[in-house]
């Protein structure tokens, strides 16, 4: 990995994680407050309708970041189709969302999720025209300054939510203080980028970002259906209660890729599209490092959030979220998968492979909602979280591969850190676990040796035994003493 990809990569990394952990901290705060005020069906009617709005709003975006990103040279001359395309966008992202909104109310038989659709509606907009000024700071690797834009809005978002419950805006603070955070994001991002909020339209050479466009924007939306059907297909068969209940569940669960993802994630494309693209080599071996030590840091807090939720579940929360304890188990192992194979889309998207990503995203898709629907038809919650955990584990490792075989990397250089990185991980955790499951140990018991044993003794062998992850180590510590 050459210096200025070296460098490039742990300053944006550092300046991204500090605002991931921000943002984890600010989140699950706020949420267990949230917790203790409100329902398990109030979440419920919640995690629908984002869900409904989380599919529909990727239109917003329609493929242009990564896109704007890949094209980062030609930025000016594509600002005004872009905008224009951003603009296009929203207008039918709208339609799209008020139209959800009544078939909403007449699938779920529930006023309130249209409601809370129709609300979210009016940030759409303000969040289409903000894809622009976002790619250009990302091309100018502004992460430091991205980061502070992000970490306040999301500030704004979790407090405004909180203040709102208080003053009796019920579930609608889920819809309004977003709104709110929206709007502040757009004015602050094209300020720092310097972008005009005027623009003339144009839709000359519209098929220079159009078509790597669409197919961007095809893979983000069947991720996004991949993130967001589990809530819509299990409310066909269970109560919002019980909606609410895997929300929560699924939300802390996820706090491993929510860190590790978007703390790397923003920096590594646009760090990786500086080196030449005919460079393979390069390519490979920063894909390959890049993927042991996400092997060595999504693992072991997979494992780790697995163990200690019992005791933090049952010390924190209220007897109404027990039920959720078991789901965060059983969706924390595949997680830890989906956090190895996070790398997939920037390898095949700085070989332009926009059309490849789409067909993966398409089998994946297909493939997810196959799975799903029976089991949670059949075993409720429990069988979505097994059958989302099985997901993440199955195709993880192959969308890995089919990715990384552009650049010369074989099944077996994928498979075998993969494979060794998920039982040593399981061994360190897994014993102190088990050890405090026979002995039945009391909660602050279990959770300090879940808690702190487990990952000291994993870190401290990782550190010893495995250069790689020294030397990253050693980088970050660098970087932050910087």
């Amino acid at each position: 990995m050459n210096s200025f990809i070296k460098d490039t990569l742990f300053s944006g990394f550092v300046w991204i994680a500090i605002q991931t952990i921000g943002k984890k901290i600010i989140s699950l705060v706020f949420q267990l407050i949230l917790a203790w005020i409100l329902l398990p069906e109030d979440f419920g009617k919640v995690s629908i309708a984002l869900a409904i709005t989380g599919i529909i709003f990727i239109i917003q975006n329609f493929g242009l970041l990564d896109v704007l990103i890949n094209r980062g040279r030609m930025f000016h001359y594509v600002f005004n189709l872009a905008k224009t395309m951003s603009l296009t966008a929203a207008c039918i992202c709208l339609l799209f969302t008020l139209f959800a909104a009544y078939f909403a109310e007449w699938i779920y038989e529930d006023v309130e999720i249209k409601y809370l659709i129709l609300i979210s509606a009016i940030s759409i907009p303000f969040s289409a025209m903000t894809v622009v000024a976002d790619a250009k700071l990302k091309i100018d690797l502004k992460f430091k300054e991205l980061s502070q834009v992000y970490l306040i809005e999301f500030f704004i978002i979790q407090f405004g939510i909180i203040l709102l419950v208080i003053l009796d805006f019920g579930i609608y603070s889920f819809v309004i203080a977003p709104l709110v955070g929206i709007v502040f994001k757009y004015f602050w991002l094209h300020k720092l980028a310097k972008i005009d909020h005027f623009f003339k339209i144009t839709f000359h050479h519209w098929q220079y970002l159009f078509s790597n466009s669409f197919y961007n924007f095809i893979h983000s939306f069947l991720q996004t259906v991949i993130r967001q059907s589990d809530y819509l297909i299990l409310a066909l068969f269970v109560t919002e209660a019980e909606v609410g209940i895997y929300f929560m569940a699924y939300s802390l669960s996820v706090q491993v890729i929510g860190f590790l993802i978007n703390s790397i994630g923003p920096v590594l494309f646009p760090s990786l599209m500086k080196i030449d693209s005919s460079d393979v080599t390069q390519i490979k071996r920063v894909l390959l490092k890049l993927t042991l030590i996400f092997i060595m840091l999504g693992m072991p807090f997979a494992f780790w959030q697995a163990s200690i939720i019992k005791p933090f579940v049952l010390l924190v929360l209220e007897e109404k979220w027990y039920d959720s304890i078991q789901l965060i188990q059983i969706l924390s192992l595949g997680i830890g998968f989906n956090v190895v194979a996070s790398l997939w889309g920037p390898a095949l998207r700085v070989k332009t492979q926009f059309k490849k990503q789409m067909k993966y995203s398409l089998i994946c898709a297909i493939f997810f909602i196959t799975l799903i629907t029976p089991l949670s038809y059949e075993y409720g919650t429990k069988g979505l979280a097994i059958s989302v955990s099985l997901y993440y584990c199955i195709t993880s490792p192959f969308l890995l591969y089919y990715s990384f075989k552009i650049y010369g990397v074989s099944l077996i250089e994928v498979l075998k850190p993969i494979f060794i990185g998920f039982i040593f991980t399981g061994f360190v955790f897994g014993s102190v676990f088990i050890f405090t499951e026979y002995y039945n140990l009391n909660l602050y018991m279990t959770l300090f040796l879940n808690g702190l044993l487990s990952p000291g003794i994993y870190f401290t062998l990782c550190y010893y035994k495995e250069p790689i992850f020294k030397e990253f180590m050693n980088d970050l510590k660098y970087k932050i003493n910087f």
